[in-house]
């Protein structure tokens, strides 16, 4: 026998309603979520990518940045063989063939950005591995007490049968942790490129403990990937407060974080969003049509009530409305509302499916 559908004043006791969204912003939750995403936004980030000579600088920052850096004019003072650009607001992307070289060949002013670098990505050629110059490099970088990752690039000039043997070896010489620690290849020689991904899963992660991590997602390649760890994050809190014992009593709260992860998806885009334009589009996705019954949905789907149901169903819906806000965003905002109704009802439903009952 079939459930039954459940009656629409079911439906309606967690349905949100336009006029209680709106009070979210009101509210010091939302404020405190919205200042966050522009406190961030106000930051200075310097990332350097270091390596000696055909350590494949130049590919890993096209990879990861998806530019040309010998395109980008360098700030006054950089040289052909060091260069600091600035490659979004005030984010400043360093390439420097040994971290040395900052005392000769750059002004004052870049070296003062390198100096402050909050990350560091430093490469190895596989083919030739850590020797004195990479040893003198890095222990200068250590002794900034900054983040660095190590990479040993081109793995893929590295016979198949030789190359866990090479790994474990130069990651012992170094003495570096197996989190900051990884292979790849930017730009190989057949086939595609290997762990760019990982990168900038650390890079992301890295600067997210340092405050920096919209910033380095507004510049990054991976930007639908980055997205997607925000929406991640927020599916999670949302679960948290969404089990409040008494259905609708958590959308002020839940309301500040889902407009949080919007307001982050709308500037890895580069949108500028109010926070008005932030509640409009909650508002118009979680209060029509298709989210009604997203809503009647998943109260067929999900068994018993309570705090295990309203918990899965905001972390379900926060869900559908992370993948429709990435969608009208990537898109510059030019998305059709009927469209936008598509995406959350399709990525809710498809959400609730993989991640199964309550």
């Amino acid at each position: 026998m079939s459930t039954p559908a459940p009656a629409l004043d079911e439906v309606d006791r967690y349905l949100p309603r336009a006029h209680d969204l709106k009070k979210a912003e009101e509210r010091a939750e939302f404020y405190k979520a919205w200042q966050e995403v522009k406190d961030q936004l106000n930051r200075r980030l310097v990332i350097a990518v270091v390596g000696t000579v055909c350590s494949g600088k130049t590919t890993a920052i096209k990879s990861l940045f998806g530019i040309d850096f010998g395109n980008i004019s360098p700030i006054p003072g950089s040289t052909t063989e060091a260069k600091v650009a600035e490659v979004g607001e005030k984010v400043f992307v360093a390439d420097v063939p040994g971290f040395g070289d900052i005392n000769t060949r750059l002004s004052d002013k870049a070296k003062e950005l390198c100096e402050s670098t909050d990350a560091f990505v430093y490469l190895l050629n596989a083919e030739g591995g850590y020797q004195a110059q990479e040893r003198e490099d890095l222990a200068r970088i250590r002794s900034l007490g900054r983040p660095v990752l190590v990479v040993l690039n081109k793995i893929d000039l590295i016979r198949e049968h030789q190359r866990e043997e090479l790994i474990q070896h130069q990651r012992a010489k170094i003495g570096v942790s197996p989190q900051d620690f990884m292979v790849a290849a930017f730009d190989p020689l057949n086939g595609p490129c290997i762990n760019v991904e990982a990168v900038h899963d650390w890079l992301q992660d890295t600067l997210k403990r340092k405050g920096k991590d919209l910033q380095y997602a507004k510049v990054c390649k991976e930007k639908d990937r980055s997205c997607n760890t925000y929406v991640m994050q927020a599916v999670a809190a949302a679960t948290a407060v969404g089990v409040l014992p008494i259905p609708g009593s958590d959308y002020l709260a839940l309301t500040a974080l889902q407009a949080g992860m919007i307001t982050r998806i709308a500037h890895v885009y580069g949108c500028s969003v109010s926070s008005q334009d932030v509640i409009n589009f909650i508002a118009q996705t979680l209060t029509g049509r298709v989210a009604r019954e997203v809503y009647r949905s998943l109260l067929k789907l999900i068994p018993g009530a309570g705090t295990a149901l309203a918990g899965s169903i905001a972390g379900t819906v926060t869900y559908g409305l992370g993948m429709a806000a990435r969608a009208y965003y990537a898109g510059q905002m030019a998305l059709a509302p009927a469209a936008n109704d598509g995406i959350f009802g399709a990525s809710a439903e498809d959400f609730q499916l993989r991640r199964g009952p309550a």
